[in-house]
């Protein structure tokens, strides 16, 4: 029970250190805000392609995958060739991934969506006894 307790309200017991002074160890780099992009509708392309356009362009990512189509070969971010792609930037480059010049004409742009996996509640049960 009180780990439930703990999961609800863990934002509210939540602190960030400020001491400046020498304890003997130090906390890492706060994490990285991110956001997924979806980059597609494009001729065959290979990840360091787009890797190179995006460096050009000074725009920081995380990472860069091809997306791979049911049934294709397209494995990891290794070269492979893909149509479309999921990257990965920091939020504070977000903006510069959906200025429409950086992209080729009919490339489409736009926010990553995740896939929901359904959930197995009492309430989804019940719908399908009766």
């Amino acid at each position: 029970m009180a780990s439930k307790f703990y999961r609800e309200n863990y934002k509210e017991n939540q602190n960030t250190g400020k001491s400046k002074a020498e304890l003997g160890f130090k906390a890492v780099a706060p994490p990285v805000k991110k956001s997924f992009i979806y980059l597609g509708n494009l001729n065959i392309t290979k990840t360091d392609t787009i890797t190179e356009h995006l460096n050009k362009a000074g725009i920081k990512f995380i990472s860069i995958f091809p997306i791979a189509k049911r049934g294709s070969n397209v494995e990891g971010d290794d070269n492979k060739s893909s149509t479309a792609f999921r990257i990965c930037v920091a939020n504070n480059e977000v903006s510069k991934m959906f200025e429409e010049d950086l992209w080729p004409e009919h490339a489409i742009i736009r926010d990553w969506i995740f896939n929901v996996k359904p959930s197995n509640t009492i309430e989804n049960n019940n719908n399908k006894d009766g």
